[in-house]
């Protein structure tokens, strides 16, 4: 009688193993390449600069012209930023109507009185801004200060609640303060229709568009 071959070739269990380790292979193989392209990309991706600011809003001081309000925003610390890079948000809780925020956007004439137009918040502000002071013009660098302001005289527009824009005249007057806010208002002879007052929180943000991340934001309060 011959006795049995107990190793006898026995190929049943080969398949799953195999399969188990090409899988494994593929997905070693899958993972080195993600991670080649991810690496990639990475390198090429616009990273955000790093800032910080100090802002200020002071509102209806009383100067020879007027009351006068303005909101300053310096940069205090960070790299040099094109403004051109930039978008300012500004949230006006009190605003009359749902329309509560501000987008400031660069290179578009935001602000347009009888003694100038321009993009508002202007650097080295004076009575006739020229080129190089318009929002989108400048490099704003640490120690540099940005301004828009209002004097009671200016004549504004009219703050449509409804549609969430100001209502200008035939001339299409608007103030930088009314560029920078949603229902701005500085009317010394009636202060009630005012919606920010001294002691009023409004919250900013400077965010940079290349890269759409928020690089400053900050409630401020409104001072006299």
């Amino acid at each position: 009688m011959k006795r049995p071959n107990i190793f006898t070739k026995n190929s049943s269990g080969a398949s799953p193993v195999i399969g188990v380790m090409l899988m494994v292979v593929v997905t070693v193989i899958l993972a080195a390449a993600v991670s080649a392209y991810s690496t990639g990309m990475l390198r090429g991706t616009e990273v955000a600069p790093s800032a910080s600011f100090d802002v200020e809003m002071r509102k209806d001081i009383s100067t020879f012209h007027g009351n006068m309000s303005y909101i300053a925003i310096t940069m205090v610390t960070g790299e040099k930023i094109p403004s051109k890079d930039l978008k300012i948000v500004t949230i006006n809780p009190n605003a009359e109507g749902e329309y509560k925020t501000r987008e400031i956007l660069p290179n578009i004439y935001n602000t347009k009185t009888k003694s100038f137009t321009g993009a508002s918040p202007f650097w080295n502000l004076g009575n006739y801004p020229t080129t190089g002071q318009f929002f989108g013009e400048y490099l704003l660098e640490p120690g540099m200060t940005v301004i828009a302001d209002e004097y009671a005289n200016y004549v504004g527009a009219v703050w449509d609640e409804n549609d969430g824009t100001y209502i200008t005249d035939v001339d299409g007057h608007i103030t930088a303060m009314q560029a920078m806010f949603a229902d701005w208002g500085d009317e010394p002879d009636n202060p009630s229709d005012d919606t920010l007052h001294p002691g009023d929180v409004f919250t900013i943000k400077i965010i940079h568009t290349p890269t759409n991340q928020v690089i400053f934001t900050k409630d401020v309060v409104v001072s006299s």
